[in-house]
């Protein structure tokens, strides 16, 4: 029974080894891609990807670690992320990145992928929504009661501010990156036969 006892002890002391890690009460979650891109220079990383990622905050997968944009705070606390992913830690924040943070929440940015754009126009009331290639302004803007998304175009085509009557329509969440990745867009073509 003694025997019994210690192999159940040290499965029980293995279980609790794998159990993702806790969180020390010094770690904070990075908040801000400027936080994160610190923390990546301290671990050695070579440069930090910011983008719109289902995975929000500070995280790495394998030798790169990534800024997911927007999301809310629960999101981006998150310890235990999918798959691979690794939640990174900052160091406690002090007053001023805590201010960052806040701030880089509610800030202006360009809503890159089609799916922000209609989100963003439902929030702003905006009804009616076209999605098209043939258009000349890329991204998400209005003429007047009508939001529109041009697919296709860099990230710089998408943030350039638009002649005449176009609006572009911006996003809210943290926009402020070193890399940001481009979004990636499909087109499927139908041919239906009679």
């Amino acid at each position: 029974m003694r025997v019994g006892g210690n192999i159940l002890g040290l499965a029980l002391a293995l279980f609790l080894q794998s159990l993702p890690r806790s969180v020390s009460s010094e770690d904070v979650a990075c908040q801000t891609s400027q936080q994160c891109d610190d923390m990546r220079e301290e671990l050695g990383y070579g440069k930090l990807f910011v983008g719109f990622y289902p995975a929000k905050g500070c995280f790495r997968k394998g030798e790169r670690m990534y800024f997911g944009i927007g999301g809310t705070l629960a999101q981006k606390v998150k310890p235990n992320l999918p798959g691979v992913l690794e939640r990174v830690w900052c160091t406690e924040m002090d007053a001023g990145g805590a201010e960052q943070a806040a701030q880089e929440q509610q800030a202006p940015t360009t809503c890159l992928t089609e799916r922000q754009c209609d989100d963003r126009r439902q929030e702003l009331g905006i009804s009616v929504y076209r999605v098209g290639t043939n258009y000349p302004s890329k991204g998400c803007f209005k003429k007047g009661n009508v939001a529109y998304f041009g697919i296709g175009g860099s990230v710089a085509e998408m943030s350039t501010e638009l002649p005449g009557a176009r609006e572009r329509i911006q996003c809210v969440g943290s926009a402020s990156g070193l890399v940001v990745a481009p979004p990636t867009t499909t087109s499927t073509t139908t041919t239906t036969t009679t």
